[in-house]
C-alpha cells in the first residue's frame, strides 16, 4: 500500500520486510532473518514494530522486556550503517482495549487507555535510541474521534481493515519522505474520494502539527525558525521550528554569525535582513533562508547626553519640517529597507526632501562625536 501511495506522488519505494506473526523485539533480535536484513546496511530507514500489546504492558515489564531489545536492535542498525534512521511504528490500540490483560492492568482496558500507553512507550523508545516515531496510532485515534462511523479495524478488533491500512500508509509516506500527500494521492477503489480526503487531511495535520515531537531526536534534519522581539531595541530572539539533532549555524545578514541553538541577536539598525539557518550532522545537512523586518515602534529613553527631542511626530509631508529642541551635528533617516537618507539641519529646523516617500523612518543622529538613534518611530504622511 505504501509503495502505491509513494508511486502516485512520483517517488519510488524500495523495501523489504521481516514480520513473523506475534514477534516481540526480543524475538526479532534473536532472529537470523531480521538480523541479516538489517546487516545489509543500505537502508534509509529501518522500521521497528513490537508485538501489538507488548509496549502497553506495565512499566516494569516494558522496562525489562521491551526497551532493552529496542536499543539492541537500534545498535545493530547503527553498526550496519550509522546514517540509517531507526523509525518506531507507533501502532494503534485494540478497538475495545486489551480484554485479555485488562484484569491485571486496568490502564489498557479501553482503546484510549491502551493508545496512551502505546504512544508514550514508542515516543520513549525513539527518544532513547535517537530515532523517529511514525505516529499512526495518534492519527488512528483522531480518526476514530472525528469520524466514528469509519471502520478502521478488521473483524478481530485488532488488525486493520483496508481503510486502516490506507490511513497508516498516508502517515508513513508523510513521515518518511517528509512530504505532504497531495490530493491526487493513490486511493483503493473501495475507499470513496471523501473518505480518502478525510484521512489525508488528518494525516497532514497530525504529522505536521507535531513534527518536532515525532522527528525531533532523529538523524535527518529539517531547518526552520521563527523570531520575536525581546523588547529591547533591535534585539531579536530566534527559535528553531525544525527538527533533528545537529550543529546549528546562523547568518543574520549583517555580517555576523552564531552557532547557538536559539540565539538572541542585536541588529545594527532599522532594516530588512536575510536570515540563513543551517543544521548539519555527519549524515545530513539542510538550510533555509528568510527575511525579517527589524524596526522600533515604541519609545525608549536615551542616556542624558544623547537625548534629542524632535517634533512633530508623525510629520506632515505638506509642511515638511522637523523641529529640534537641541540641534544634532548630523542627521539621517533610515527606511524599512535600511537605506539612508542624509539630511542637513539648519539651526533648530530640518527641512525634509520634497520627494521623500511616505512611510515609516527611524531618525539617526550624531551629537558631540557620538552616534545615537532616536527610539521614536517617525511616520511621514
Amino acid at each position: 500500500m505504501l509503495r502505491l501511495v509513494a508511486s502516485s506522488q512520483g517517488v519510488t519505494l524500495i523495501s523489504d520486510i521481516s514480520a513473523p506473526g506475534g514477534f516481540t523485539f526480543k524475538n526479532h533480535f534473536e532472529n537470523t532473518t531480521t538480523r541479516s536484513k538489517i546487516a545489509t546496511g543500505n537502508w534509509d530507514f529501518v522500521v521497528l514494530q513490537a508485538q501489538s500489546q507488548e509496549p502497553a504492558f506495565p512499566d516494569e515489564q516494558v522496562a525489562a522486556e521491551t526497551f532493552p531489545y529496542a536499543q539492541k536492535l537500534d545498535s545493530l542498525i547503527d553498526a550496519a550503517n550509522p546514517c540509517t534512521e531507526t523509525a518506531f511504528f507507533m501502532t494503534w490500540g485494540r478497538k475495545n482495549g486489551d480484554a485479555s490483560n485488562c484484569p491485571i492492568y486496568p490502564p489498557i482496558c479501553t482503546f484510549g487507555g491502551m493508545q496512551d500507553k502505546l504512544s508514550e512507550r514508542y515516543l520513549q523508545m525513539a527518544d532513547f535510541c535517537g530515532g523517529i516515531t511514525i505516529p499512526v496510532g495518534e492519527v488512528w485515534r483522531k480518526m476514530r474521534t472525528q469520524y466514528p462511523g469509519e471502520e478502521l479495524y478488521n473483524a478481530d478488533g485488532s488488525h486493520p481493515a483496508l481503510s486502516g491500512t490506507y490511513l497508516a500508509s498516508l502517515v508513513f509516506y508523510h513521515s518518511l519522505y517528509r512530504k505532504l500527500p497531495l490530493p491526487n494521492v493513490y486511493r483503493p477503489a473501495s475507499i470513496t474520494a471523501s473518505q480518502a480526503e478525510n484521512m489525508r487531511m488528518l494525516s497532514v495535520f497530525l504529522v505536521s502539527d507535531s513534527a518536532q515531537k515525532w522527528f525531533g531526536k532523529g538523524k535527518n534534519v529539517q531547518p526552520g525558525f521563527y523570531h520575536s522581539s525581546t523588547g529591547n531595541p533591535f534585539e531579536v530572539q530566534f527559535r528553531t521550528a525544525g527538527w533533528g539533532i545537529g550543529e546549528m549555524r546562523w547568518d543574520f545578514g549583517d555580517g555576523t554569525q552564531s552557532e547557538e541553538q536559539e540565539p538572541v541577536h542585536t541588529f545594527p539598525g532599522f532594516g530588512i535582513y536575510t536570515i540563513r539557518q543551517k543544521i548539519s550532522n555527519a549524515c545530513y545537512a539542510d538550510s533555509i533562508r528568510g527575511q525579517i523586518l527589524v524596526q522600533v515602534t515604541g519609545i525608549q529613553d536615551l542616556s542624558q547626553d544623547e537625548t534629542l527631542d524632535f517634533f512633530p511626530n508623525p510629520v506632515d509631508k505638506k509642511e515638511g519640517i522637523i523641529r529640534f529642541k537641541n540641534v544634532p551635528e548630523e542627521v539621517y533617516l533610515m527606511d524599512l529597507r535600511g537605506s539612508r537618507i542624509a539630511l542637513k539641519p539648519e539651526n533648530e529646523v530640518l527641512h525634509l526632501p520634497q520627494n521623500l516617500p511616505s512611510g515609516a523612518y527611524q531618525l539617526h543622529f550624531k551629537r558631540e562625536r557620538k552616534t545615537a538613534i532616536s527610539k521614536k518611530l517617525l511616520l511621514i504622511y
